[in-house]
């Protein structure tokens, strides 16, 4: 303050408006950059819900694939039993069993699920043979 006073001064302000008008732009300025650090962590939130949506997409895109290679793979398991059901006409071989048994098992299909399709094609083919007696 003492400088404002100092009368051998060889620039002086006439008024204090500049003065007010510089701490003006500089609290836009922050106010600015406050904004400006605002919009820059929404549009990064912005860009990681994109990323994490790209990323669940994926994630069920590889589900279905999933699911439509066990189905694919399941059509060959039943494939396989209704074969072998036909050639040994209802009683398969213990060959046909073990085939069946190593294919679930390179599929990863659950010995369950496995055990629900024999027992459906079964049941499938015993029908269509009665009809056709």
């Amino acid at each position: 303050m003492e400088k404002c006073v100092e009368r051998d001064l060889a620039y002086r302000l006439r008024s204090f408006e500049p003065v007010i008008d510089a701490l003006a732009r500089m609290k836009r300025s922050r106010r600015g950059a406050e904004q400006w650090a605002v919009w820059q962590t929404d549009q990064q939130q912005r860009q990681e819900n994109k990323e994490r949506l790209a990323r669940e997409e994926a994630e069920r895109a590889r589900q279905q694939d999933l699911a439509s290679l066990g189905q694919e793979r399941e059509r060959e398991l039943v494939q396989l039993v209704r074969d072998a059901l036909d050639r040994t006409e209802g009683k398969p071989t213990r060959e046909d069993t073990m085939a069946a048994n190593k294919l679930f098992r390179r599929y990863g299909i659950p010995a369950d699920r496995a055990k629900q399709v024999f027992s459906e094609v079964w049941k499938e083919w015993a029908k269509c043979n009665r009809c056709k007696s």
